[in-house]
């Protein structure tokens, strides 16, 4: 239901709610665990809730992202693929991410919990930019 609700109740970027973060041919990790989204940062108890969406944009490059529970050296490499009818598809590569193409913007669920870290690479040189698009809601 918590999902099904907020997907339902998606909500403009609102001001100070909007982070910007320049991105560029290099990969950076950005520690999102004390960001504030929805009004509300992780508790480590787990007695709040924690999975918000988040309207992710990018602007004038492509944008190449994932997100991990972990500090890891940003290995993010839009360009590592598994080869065409490769027989090699046991594991998932630490190095592939997601894309949004330039002047787009995609929506995710995260769950705080497991959605620590925030891994940025751009085609060149644009900005990124994310909000919570709905409120707080049940696991």
């Amino acid at each position: 239901m918590g999902a099904e609700r907020q997907a339902a109740d998606v909500q403009p970027p609102r001001r100070g709610q909007v982070k910007a973060i320049t991105v560029s041919a290099t990969a950076y990790q950005y520690d999102i665990t004390g960001l504030p989204l929805a009004g509300q940062t992780p508790d480590a108890n787990g007695r709040r809730k924690q999975q918000v969406y988040l309207t992710i944009q990018a602007e004038s490059a492509d944008v190449y992202f994932y997100f991990h529970s972990t500090s890891v050296t940003p290995d993010l490499d839009e360009t590592a693929a598994v080869a065409a009818g490769s027989a090699a598809l046991t594991s998932y590569a630490v190095t592939h991410g997601a894309r949004i193409p330039a002047d787009h913007s995609i929506e995710v669920r995260i769950d705080r919990t497991q959605d620590k870290f925030l891994t940025l690479k751009g085609s060149g040189a644009g900005t990124c930019r994310f909000w919570v698009s709905s409120g707080p809601g049940s696991p």
